[in-house]
């Protein structure tokens, strides 16, 4: 019986010692998470795209600045929330030169030197892959050279347009490119 009683205030106890310390703690800040849940996220059409630039002359890339060969292309998605704005975020990994351009990935000997692919907007302003993109105060993530487009209120579709070319970075020799870039979908 005695056991009983000191193993129970022994208990009780042990309880208010290990509640007395965060009882006597004030909390030195808060976390807030805020979020949103939509109705669907887009989905693209064709993930793995190729885009053929048109073969150039040498010359028309002999030296640091010369562009030649631009192409459009899009990236078309469907099975978006109707009226929603949709753009990408195109990814920086190490293909990507300081300057914001793709570098070409070929290193077999046929390789094209000094020639970077630059991707430009519908304003034809070339988009600044190096540039770390703005994340806004909701969290989304902001590029001011690439635009928004609105969703189709009708069918949920959209089509994202961009043009590549390519950019001398030094007189081009002649060779094939090949470089690629990764694009997140994102929601402005």
């Amino acid at each position: 019986m005695k056991m009983k009683k000191y193993s129970r205030g022994m208990a009780s106890f042990v309880v208010m010692m290990m509640l007395s310390p965060v009882a006597a703690q004030a909390a030195d800040g808060k976390v807030t998470f805020n979020g949103e849940v939509i109705e669907n996220t887009c989905t693209v059409v064709n993930k793995d795209k190729t885009v053929t630039l048109p073969t150039v002359q040498r010359s028309a890339l002999s030296s640091a600045g010369e562009t030649a060969g631009v192409v459009p292309f899009t990236i078309d998605l469907t099975s978006c929330t109707p009226g929603a704005d949709v753009s990408v975020y195109f990814e920086k990994d190490q293909y990507v030169s300081t300057e914001g351009r793709l570098k070409n990935t070929l290193s077999d000997g046929t390789e094209a030197e000094n020639v970077d692919v630059e991707l430009l907007n519908t304003r034809f302003t070339p988009i600044n892959l190096a540039e770390t993109p703005a994340v806004a105060a909701d969290g989304t993530i902001a590029r001011p050279d690439v635009i928004p487009v609105a969703v189709a209120e009708q069918d949920g579709s959209a089509s994202l347009p961009f043009y590549a070319r390519y950019y001398a970075t030094d007189a081009a020799t002649a060779g094939k490119v090949a470089t690629y870039v990764n694009f997140t979908v994102v929601y402005p």
